[in-house]
């Protein structure tokens, strides 16, 4: 749905997992996005940033591991961060994003 829907100057996806919520990303379903990431020709490389406030996320997933390390090394993935809300340059980069989306 993010790609169908997605703008062609989307390059950064920000996935945050919070306690409270119970659902997981399949590697099929992980892989599935990176595979048509990958074949649409005017996609820039993509930022993925996982926010970390669970055991569930997807960096704790050995298979979705391996599909980020694989997809960086064929350049669909240009930068990777597990990060959490403490993090004082994320906090302040996200809530600014955030402000300049509202505002348009």
């Amino acid at each position: 749905m993010v790609m169908k829907f997605s703008h062609d100057n989307l390059c950064k996806i920000i996935l945050s997992y919070e306690s409270d919520v119970r659902s997981s990303l399949l590697p099929e379903e992980f892989e599935s996005f990176l595979i048509y990431w990958k074949n649409c020709v005017s996609r820039k490389s993509l930022s993925l940033i996982i926010v970390n406030l669970d055991y569930k996320s997807l960096d704790k997933n050995v298979e979705n591991t391996k599909l980020i390390d694989k997809y960086i090394k064929l350049g669909v993935i240009k930068k990777f961060k597990v990060t959490n809300f403490e993090d004082a340059e994320f906090s302040h980069n996200y809530y600014n994003e955030v402000q300049q989306i509202l505002c348009r």
